[in-house]
């Protein structure tokens, strides 16, 4: 029984211990809320950039569950892709170079909701990855003319991986709200949950076998393109992929 408390303490720890290095995709939910521009005509822009400083590690971005009650605009002479294939509100993937751009032009309802899963071997739930540069995902909005931009001086929301592969999220608008899925309580019940069942299995398979164990993480047309990202400064905790 004591060997068996032990092993899973043992399992718990290695749990908490190894699971930056399973770690690989990141996910946020992002919610906009858009009444304040209800019924007017605007662009979104979306982009994964890489650091101008040396090289970066590849890091991709997926865009998908596109909702609300927005109407986007595919034949706008404004649209352009850069590094992105896909259309909204279909699946948006954009692979991380020093300029990538998706932007298409839409009538704002009142809102706007999609989640956005940040992979590739850039990204380390725990750092400890080496690179000359990080790369930054960045949500814009525009006015009508395409240039000015709204909601924010700026990007709405930046979500960072930096040269150790660490992940940082932002909201730089009022109304634009990131959720890491799951929540870092729940991933960290997921890990403990699996370090039990592996304790539980190995003292299972001991006992039939009778075997004992011995002590022994620029500007482009009035938008944002090529930047080295930001310091990482809210470290937010989500999803792994093995």
């Amino acid at each position: 029984m004591k060997r068996l408390v032990s092993t899973l303490g043992f399992a718990l720890l290695l749990g908490a211990v190894s699971l930056p290095a399973r770690a690989g995709s990141v996910t946020y939910d992002v919610f906009v809320d858009t009444s304040s521009a209800n019924g007017e005509y605007g662009y979104i822009d979306l982009q994964l950039d890489q650091g101008t400083f040396g090289t970066a590690l590849p890091v991709t971005a997926t865009i998908d569950g596109f909702a609300g009650d927005a109407t986007l605009n595919s034949s706008d002479a404004n649209n352009d892709e850069i590094g992105a294939t896909g259309t909204l509100p279909g699946t948006v993937t954009i692979v991380g170079a020093l300029a990538t751009d998706y932007f298409e032009g839409l009538t704002f309802g009142n809102s706007i909701a999609f989640a956005v899963t940040l992979a590739g071997d850039g990204v380390s739930l725990g750092g400890g990855l080496s690179a000359d540069s990080g790369s930054t995902f960045s949500l814009s909005f525009y006015e009508s003319d395409a240039a000015t931009p709204l909601f924010a001086s700026g990007p709405a929301a930046e979500i960072d991986v930096d040269a150790t592969g660490t992940v940082s999220a932002e909201s730089l608008a009022d109304n634009v709200t990131l959720q890491p899925t799951p929540e870092p309580a729940t991933l960290w019940l997921t890990a403990g949950i699996g370090g039990l069942a592996f304790a539980f299995a190995t003292a299972h398979r001991r006992r039939r076998s009778g075997c004992r164990t011995r002590r022994s993480t620029l500007r482009f047309r009035g938008r944002w393109l090529d930047r080295t990202p930001r310091s990482a400064s809210l470290t937010t905790m989500c999803r792994p992929i093995a």
